[in-house]
């Protein structure tokens, strides 16, 4: 499963995901949801961890424990 910052959520995009297959190819699957109104619905893309890092690393090697960044999808 590839992270949630790679949706796309305007295709209404909830995950993809990464196969590979037998023949050494790599085929991404996507999983959309059907949307009648086409608007952005932010209740299906909850908050996740993001990919800055909470803490550098002086204080991460001092054994400080800060909570995961977290991100909002928008479109």
């Amino acid at each position: 499963m590839l992270p949630k910052w790679a949706l796309d959520v305007n295709g209404h995009e909830i995950a993809r995901g990464a196969r590979l297959s037998n023949c050494k190819t790599i085929e991404y699957i996507s999983f959309r949801l059907p949307n009648r109104t086409g608007q952005f619905q932010a209740d299906l893309y909850p908050e996740f961890p993001g990919n800055k890092p909470a803490a550098d690393y002086n204080q991460w090697a001092a054994g400080e424990d800060k909570p995961a960044i977290l991100s909002q999808l928008k479109p």
